[in-house]
C-alpha cells in the first residue's frame, strides 16, 4: 500500500495507532510541501506529551526549517496541549474535531482523514481549487467543499489519493 512507500507518513498513525507517529500529522499542518513530512521530521519519535515538555527555544530549533517557526512553535504547543487534554494524545478521527484544532483547516483535515484513517475524501487546497476551475472540472463560483464534491463525482475513487500529494 502507498502508506509503506512514504516512510513516517500519516498512514502510520492509523496502522500503528502509536502516539509517537503524531508529529507527522503536526508537521503537515505547517509545511507547504506534503512530501517534506515523509522525508524528514525532527520531531519523529516524540509524543505530544514530550513536545509539550520541550523548551520553546529547543522546539523552535527543531522546526527551524519550516517558515515562521516562532509562531508555529506556539501553535504546535497549543495543538499538543489539546491533543493530550481532550483526545488522550491521539489525533481525532472526525472532520469536526480536526477542524476545531488550532492550525487545522479544510485541507489538513482531509489529508488526515484520507491518509491516516483511510476515509475517501479529496483534499482541496488553493492549487487544486484553481486548477479544477481552469480545467472546467468545477464551476467558477464553487467554494472548496463544492469543488471537492465535483471532483469526487468525476474522478474514480481509486485515483483520489493522487490529488494533492505534491
Amino acid at each position: 500500500p502507498r502508506f509503506q512507500r512514504m516512510s513516517g507518513g500519516l498512514g502510520h498513525i492509523a496502522q500503528n495507532s502509536s502516539p509517537r507517529k503524531i508529529p507527522c500529522f503536526l508537521k503537515s499542518i505547517f509545511c507547504f510541501s506534503f512530501r517534506y513530512i515523509f522525508c524528514s521530521s525532527s520531531l519523529t519519535g516524540k509524543t505530544p506529551q514530550e513536545i509539550l515538555k520541550l523548551d520553546t527555544k529547543r522546539l523552535q530549533k527543531l522546526i527551524y526549517s519550516i517558515c515562521f517557526y516562532r509562531n508555529k512553535s506556539k501553535r504546535l504547543k497549543q495543538l499538543c496541549k489539546i491533543l493530550v487534554e481532550k483526545y488522550n494524545g491521539r489525533v481525532p478521527k472526525t472532520r469536526e474535531e480536526l477542524l476545531s484544532l488550532p492550525g487545522v483547516g479544510f485541507k489538513t483535515s482531509a489529508i488526515v482523514l484520507s491518509e491516516a484513517y483511510g476515509q475517501h475524501i479529496i483534499p482541496v487546497d488553493v492549487h487544486v481549487f484553481r486548477v479544477s476551475k481552469r480545467l472546467g472540472l468545477a464551476e467558477l463560483d464553487m467554494n472548496a467543499e463544492e469543488v471537492r464534491e465535483a471532483l469526487e463525482k468525476q474522478i474514480p475513487k481509486s485515483k483520489w489519493w493522487l490529488i494533492n500529494i505534491g
